[in-house]
């Protein structure tokens, strides 16, 4: 996944030189500590039975995206890695491995009864999408096939079809290797991208640009930091970013910018993992680089982390690549903040939510890993897709009604009770009624 071109000679002394350069950003105060929750997180059963079934039982997700795309997807790393709901049509983003890694991606819709191909993308999977009104943005995760790193790739579609793609090497992505984050200003229709880039094919910059022409054209903003920028999103007048340093691995660092994405200051020591931030209620969340713990960023740009129960991490793990876990994987239907938990010692995944981040409450238990999750307003439905040559789509119907003693998430580190949940006998644990899929 981790591509790099390595020269020598002249080029290096001009990788020192800009990697000392590269981050555009203005000297910082120290950076704010983080306030850690005193409340000890915990797991509960839920009230509710929970039902989750099939979506589309009679599809073969495997064999249909060889047929649609001609691609030839990996057995055990095949899968829906973005699902974006459009009204009734629900968008599938299907990848041949995880981003970055394999040839080839497809986009297909389905209203929960038909499904239909939108076509093939020249990208080496999918991660990234974003909906504009009628449209959707697609970010271009990695070119492959006959697209170089001369520019990266955008693409815009409608729920039903054509996918347009814009590519172009002097206005658009130029030298982008991969599109990591978008996101759409509202007001604006800017359409702000977070990627990595490649310069002189040796010098790594994390960068941040913006189209305000749907994707056909690119303005480049600022680089920031020297590998990858992974995540831009807009919460209360800012903008904020996740990007890494090739001295760091893959340890995010948050910053934010409020004169529109042209400088940048880091806001935290802490370090993020890189799947997509989130914005719940009054708060920013993301998620911690070991992922045992949710952080939260109010109006005020004050921090707080709050630790999950133990032994409970958020995505999946992969055993070949340990700082790795996917992107989509937070979502929020307004009440609830829905994630996946995993439990390493029974090696089960957990659909739970939460409203106060303290207390989690388990809906569903796999032994499938979960690639990425969603909430379907217009089913009000939760859906989720699992991996490899047996993938599956799944559903889960939530209640209409809600329980009482809902909590609006601010930033205040105080105990909060969700209302008519019950707490299990396990200590730090939890059980589920419902059998694996």
């Amino acid at each position: 996944m981790n591509k790099r071109i390595v020269q020598s000679g002249a080029l290096a002394m001009l990788l020192l030189i800009v990697i000392l350069t590269a981050s555009q950003r203005p000297s910082t105060a120290p950076l704010p500590l983080v306030t850690e929750n005193p409340a000890a997180a915990r797991l509960v059963t839920s009230p509710y039975e929970w039902t989750a079934v099939p979506l589309l039982p009679n599809v073969n997700w495997y064999i249909w995206y060889q047929l649609e795309s001609g691609f030839t997807p990996s057995p055990t790393l095949f899968g829906p890695y973005v699902l974006l709901p459009m009204n009734d049509d629900l968008l599938i983003g299907l990848g041949s491995a995880r981003p970055a890694e394999s040839d080839g991606a497809l986009v297909g819709v389905t209203d929960s009864v038909s499904l239909h191909s939108l076509g093939a993308i020249p990208e080496q999977g999918i991660h990234e999408m974003r909906r504009e009104g009628p449209f959707v943005h697609i970010g271009g995760t990695d070119p492959c096939c006959a697209d170089d790193w001369t520019a990266g790739n955008h693409y815009l579609a409608t729920a039903v079809g054509p996918i347009y793609k814009h590519r172009d090497a002097v206005r658009g992505l130029v030298n982008v290797v991969h599109t990591f984050g978008l996101w759409v200003e509202e007001a604006t229709g800017n359409l702000y991208a977070a990627v990595s880039a490649q310069e002189y094919q040796v010098v790594w910059h994390g960068q941040v640009w913006r189209s305000q022409d749907q994707g056909q054209t690119w303005q480049l903003l600022s680089n920031i930091g020297t590998d990858r920028a992974y995540d831009i999103v807009g919460f209360k007048d800012k903008l904020y970013v996740l990007y890494t340093n090739l001295n760091r691995g893959e340890r995010n660092t948050l910053a934010v910018s409020q004169n529109g994405g042209y400088q940048w200051k880091d806001l935290v020591v802490e370090d993020f993992q890189r799947l997509h931030l989130i914005v719940f209620g009054e708060l920013l969340v993301g998620v911690s680089y070991d992922r045992t713990a949710v952080y939260t960023i109010d109006a005020a740009e004050a921090i707080t982390r709050y630790n999950l129960p133990p032994g409970a991490k958020i995505g999946v793990s992969y055993k070949d690549i340990p700082s790795y876990t996917n992107y989509n994987i937070l979502t929020t239907d307004g009440r609830y903040l829905y994630t996946v938990l995993e439990t390493a010692s029974a090696k089960k995944y957990s659909v739970a939510r939460t409203t106060d981040l303290e207390t989690w409450e388990i809906l569903y238990t796999t032994d499938r890993p979960i690639l990425t999750l969603a909430y379907w307003p217009a089913k009000n439905w939760l859906v989720w897709g699992d991996n490899g040559r047996f993938t599956t789509l799944w559903k889960l119907p939530l209640p209409p009604s809600l329980p009482t003693g809902l909590w609006q998430p601010t930033n205040n580190p105080r105990k909060k009770i969700l209302g008519g949940v019950r707490e299990t006998a396990v200590s730090g644990q939890s059980t589920t009624e419902s059998s694996p899929p």
